[in-house]
């Protein structure tokens, strides 16, 4: 991406698109997740993982999948055959993408968790 975002691809399109933000995190927004943890591990661990589950004021996994699948049925149609995307998002609008192109269970895409700056590759 830094290299679109740099200029050495000065042709490539960009484009932005809410849907694919960051879970909202409502009250627990900026605080550490290993501190948390260790304070309400019970509830960190259905806020962090549950799928239908929102922290005090914040979006389920099941919220923002909600919002990612409305995106990608809304783009995809849009791809041509031999098109090349790229799709920079953050680690829980990862899940619902993850889960849909590589059809994979509730459980399983509540389970992962997402190395920073890791690229996943489709074929569509």
């Amino acid at each position: 991406m830094q290299l679109v975002l740099n200029g050495w691809h000065k042709n490539v399109q960009i484009f932005t698109d809410s849907r694919i933000r960051e879970r909202d995190y409502g009250d627990l927004t900026g605080l550490n997740k290993d501190a948390l943890a260790r304070i309400d591990p019970k509830d960190f661990e259905l806020w962090h993982r549950s799928y239908d589950t929102p922290p005090p004021n914040g979006e389920s996994i099941k919220n923002v999948e909600v919002r990612v699948l409305d995106f990608l049925n809304e783009i995809i149609p849009t791809w041509e055959k031999d098109d090349i995307i790229f799709i920079s998002t953050h680690g829980n609008s990862i899940r619902p993408m993850r889960r849909y192109f590589e059809h994979l269970s509730i459980p399983e895409m509540c389970s992962f968790e997402h190395a920073p700056g890791k690229i996943y590759s489709y074929n569509i």
